[in-house]
């Protein structure tokens, strides 16, 4: 199978959606001391966040998660080249 243009392009456009998004929520997750002196909450707080929400931005979260995954195993594999491969398996863990 090959990919057409507007495939590609299509495809760059979500691994740079992608790229964006893993910024932003390292930007606004912290994931060490020093990242949660950085923004001034830790993990705690803002698993007490995620409650008070109801979860609303996890389960979204987790169905872009099982989206990407679905796509890569069902309909990328095979078409697109490891690089691209590697920026959606990379979102998912």
């Amino acid at each position: 199978q090959q990919v057409t243009a507007e495939g590609r392009r299509a495809l760059t456009n979500l691994s740079d959606e992608l790229r964006t998004a893993e910024e932003a929520i390292n930007e606004f997750m912290p994931k060490t001391t020093a990242d949660e002196d950085r923004v001034g909450y830790d993990k705690l707080e803002l698993g007490a966040v995620l409650v008070q929400d109801g979860f609303h931005g996890y389960d979204l979260m987790m169905k872009t998660r099982d989206f990407l995954e679905q796509t890569t195993r069902e309909n990328l594999k095979g078409v697109v080249d490891a690089n691209f491969m590697q920026v959606f398996q990379y979102y998912s863990t």
